[in-house]
């Protein structure tokens, strides 16, 4: 499913209009519909924000990048661009963990985690110490986020 689509299905499942949307999110109404029609990529603070606004549990921030996206039906096909992605959007996961809790943000970092971890059993051994390396900082993020989690 396309970024634009799920934030629409949503908006629809909360009543939620557009301009709402981008009073909630804090971004411009204009530059929100380009996005959502697929005319702007989403960046990571944009899915970041819509995930929570729209209580999205992360399914926004994986699919901000259709790169990344991509790269979850075609494993074999990851490059460091798709692993550059997965990290800002780990980065942007970080952000919003500090705006909220360590409990909003857990369902978004179990995803990454099977994602890339999918990644690194197929990738190639150029890409495998890249694909480990984080997958290592996402093991390393999800077990911080269980001590305030108290688990």
């Amino acid at each position: 499913m396309r970024f634009g689509d799920k934030a629409r299905e949503l908006m629809d499942s909360h009543g939620v209009s557009l301009r709402e949307l981008a009073r909630r999110a804090h971004f411009d109404a204009g530059h929100l519909s380009k996005v959502l029609n697929g005319y702007k990529p989403a960046s990571a603070e944009l899915a970041s924000r819509l995930d929570t606004a729209l209580d999205a549990d992360g399914s926004l921030v994986a699919l901000a990048d259709e790169r990344v996206t991509e790269a979850v039906g075609a494993p074999r096909r990851v490059d460091a661009a798709v692993l550059d992605a997965v990290a800002v959007m780990l980065a942007a996961t970080r952000r919003l963990e500090d705006a909220t809790s360590a409990a909003t943000v857990m369902p978004s970092v179990r995803e990454y985690t099977t994602m890339v971890d999918r990644f690194a059993r197929d990738s190639d051994a150029v890409r495998r110490a890249a694909t480990v390396g984080l997958l290592s900082e996402l093991h390393q993020y999800a077990g911080w986020l269980y001590i305030p989690m108290r688990r």
